[in-house]
């Protein structure tokens, strides 16, 4: 019953103020499909005509024929506006409420789905939902009425006679050809806003602790849905454009149909002979018997198949409701402290027993080997990795049950791998907030960013994933943002680690030259004139704290940390 709740909630939104168009699609399909079961009726006709009849019934017969034509192209018209329109409007609903939803989790619950998966079912899996599910069942409403009135029409009509023609079959499928050029134009322009929505999405669900820790999924989300509408628009151009295709390949082949039995009436009446009409519309409806016969069991099977990847995405942007107390008063005016605290990740303790007093105010220093457990420390006390056993409290109150929303907003998280959006080096900086001309220029001076914005502007392009960029330049606009909001609590992981020695210790020591401000900062660079200025090193190995202290208390001792500085130093 949940699953069917979950999916329910993603096809309304196929459907959300989008049935006129749905039901007038739907109409329209099983209209031209009683016109296709028609079409053979009056050919049969025609057919008569041409061996029985006189000139009076040819001209009535051309007539209806003529009138016949023009109310079929009416027909495909006006369905060529309510077809895209619907698919346009159904498609652009589902991927932005799924966006919507995903934006709604938190960073744990995120990372444990996986960027790809949310990326595969925005892309990939919605194609396949476009045709499979959603123009499918248009074909299913048009092959039943074909099928249906087909055998109606042969069970009222039943003569033999054999006729062959086939001269020309080809018209349809040259004009189709010659009406594709113009999709080329629009298959361009789909592939480009497809490749500029899938890009700015990557990167936004790349740095999605980023977006989370600015509160800037409002914006975030509002951008998406700016590309997302304009993929859709462009995807709707190629599709009126496909749609006309069908329409001139039917309409011709409607065309040339007549033609032929228009021909041979003309030729009958003239002394000439011709195939029985009743065995024409016969071999017709037969063709209209065998097509719905073979191709409803596949659009039924095709719908089905959808239904799990709607499941699927649905399951994944499940937001669970908490039902435990929340607190609301998130404050640091105390510090924060760690009591017994253990992390297993895939059956690996990457934390154990860590016991610590993090003070207000005050800097800290993680160091120790690669592995040792310390971005995962500096990701426990985000608040980013919720399944740890132990004990975190912020001024008294348990980390789990800190409202996400105000401990993000006090925490200002500095990561390793920096998250670059394909946007202008201002926008990187600012997370699209609106921040004092004066703040913003702050954060790039202490972050060594300045000299940066004086050769390329803070509007500069830094394309995708920051490709324009340098590894240092991405970590100082990530240093920047870091440092422009008005946090409590700065989390750096190995921050400075693409930047040269001389940038490195400047942006450090403007880091630790912060007031009112609490900063825990992963470094592998053992930099004498930086560590002594931190209040606290703690060193780290296999999981755990085997030292702590400042840097003149480790150093005049045999320690693990005299060792590694030792060694560092050469």
């Amino acid at each position: 019953m949940r699953d069917q709740n979950l999916r329910g909630k993603y096809l309304k939104s196929f459907y959300r103020k989008n049935k006129f168009n749905m039901i007038f699609s739907i109409i329209l399909s099983i209209t031209l499909g009683v016109f296709n079961v028609g079409i053979s009726v009056l050919l049969q006709q025609i057919i008569d005509v041409a061996t029985y009849g006189n000139m009076d019934q040819f001209t009535e017969v051309l007539i209806i024929s003529v009138a016949a034509i023009i109310t079929l192209t009416i027909v495909y018209a006006i369905h060529n506006i309510f077809f895209p329109r619907y698919i346009h409007k159904a498609l652009k609903q589902y991927k932005n409420d799924a966006v919507k939803d995903v934006m709604k989790k938190n960073i744990q619950s995120f990372n444990e789905v996986g960027s790809s998966k949310f990326l595969n079912s925005l892309t990939t899996d919605i194609s396949n939902i476009e045709v499979k599910y959603l123009e499918n069942i248009l074909d299913l409403f048009s092959n039943f009425v074909m099928c249906i009135g087909a055998i109606i029409s042969m069970l009222i009509f039943n003569v033999e006679l054999t006729l062959v023609a086939i001269l020309l079959s080809f018209f349809p499928v040259v004009a189709t050809l010659l009406a594709g050029r113009r999709l080329v134009k629009y298959e361009q322009e789909v592939s480009e806003k497809s490749s500029s929505f899938l890009h700015f999405l990557k990167d936004s669900l790349n740095g999605f602790s980023v977006v989370k820790s600015f509160n800037a999924e409002d914006k975030i989300n509002e951008l998406i849905i700016e590309k997302n509408n304009e993929l859709e628009e462009s995807k709707e151009k190629r599709r009126v454009a496909t749609e006309q295709i069908k329409m001139i390949g039917q309409i011709t082949a409607i065309i040339s149909q007549f033609a032929i039995f228009l021909y041979g009436t003309y030729l009958a009446i003239n002394g000439g002979s011709i195939t029985p009409g009743i065995i024409i519309l016969f071999l017709q409806q037969m063709n209209f018997v065998v097509t719905p016969v073979t191709r409803i069991p596949t659009v039924i099977s095709q719908r089905k198949a959808m239904l799990p990847l709607i499941d699927e995405l649905a399951k994944n942007t499940l937001t669970e409701e908490l039902h435990e107390e929340v607190i609301d008063d998130v404050t640091l005016e105390d510090g924060i402290e760690v009591k017994n605290l253990n992390y297993n990740y895939e059956n690996h303790q990457v934390l154990k027993n860590i016991n610590y007093k993090f003070e207000k105010n005050k800097s800290y220093a993680l160091v120790g080997q690669s592995g040792s457990g310390k971005s995962t420390l500096l990701k426990v006390l985000s608040g980013n990795l919720n399944d740890f056993d132990g004990n975190i409290h912020f001024d008294g109150k348990p980390l789990e049950k800190l409202n996400k929303d105000r401990l993000n907003g006090m925490i200002s998280l500095i990561e390793q791998n920096v998250f670059i959006f394909d946007s202008t080096i201002n926008n990187n900086i600012t997370m699209y907030g609106n921040f004092a001309r004066e703040r913003i220029d702050e954060a790039i001076k202490k972050a060594g960013l300045r000299p940066v914005i004086d050769i390329k502007g803070d509007l500069y392009q830094c394309g995708e994933s920051g490709s324009g960029l340098s590894g240092g330049e991405k970590q100082r606009i990530a240093i920047a943002r870091g440092l422009l909001r008005d946090a409590k609590l700065l989390l750096i992981d190995e921050a400075t680690s693409a930047l040269d020695n001389e940038t490195s210790v400047y942006v450090s020591n403007q880091i630790l030259n912060l007031k009112d401000l609490t900063r825990i900062v992963v470094t592998h660079r053992l930099e004498e004139s930086v560590l002594r200025k931190y209040d606290e090193i703690l060193v780290l190995n296999n999981g755990e704290i085997v030292e702590s202290g400042n840097f003149d208390e480790l150093i005049l001792k045999d320690s693990v940390f005299k060792s590694m500085f030792v060694l560092q130093q050469g």
